[in-house]
């Protein structure tokens, strides 16, 4: 039986490639992708129910809403929020901090004839250590 050694070496090179890209894409990528720990308490949900919360946002009274947010909030988040009302789907506040940082998104129309959309971004997270 004759082996091409060209063959044979350039078979091994191609698996030893292989490996090393599966190492790479295994430790190497994920270790620099944001996960998020924890659920969401479902803030923005119970109060896109509340008629009076809806016509604080479709007034855009942000005086309103913040007082709204800080009563549903969970105490364990304290301050560490921000909060946005936007018309603009891509728009983000300012000031949040990189990692560990619940979303919720709602939207809210001011009725069911008039379809004029708002959306109410919640970031909020706990002060670490």
């Amino acid at each position: 039986m004759i082996i091409n050694k060209k063959g044979f070496v350039k078979t091994v090179e191609a698996i030893i490639a292989s490996l090393i890209i599966l190492v790479f894409v295994a430790y190497i990528i994920p270790a620099n992708v944001r996960t998020v720990v924890e659920d969401s308490s479902g803030v923005l949900k119970s109060l896109s129910e509340n008629l009076e919360f809806r016509h604080c946002v479709v007034t855009y009274n942000i005086t309103c809403v913040d007082s709204y947010i800080k009563q549903f909030l969970p105490p364990e988040y304290g301050s560490n929020y921000k909060f946005i009302v936007t018309k603009d789907p891509t728009k983000v506040p300012d000031g949040i901090p990189v990692l560990k940082v619940i979303n919720e998104n709602t939207y809210i129309t001011t009725d069911e004839t008039i379809h004029d959309e708002y959306i109410v971004r919640l970031y909020y997270w706990k002060e670490t250590p």
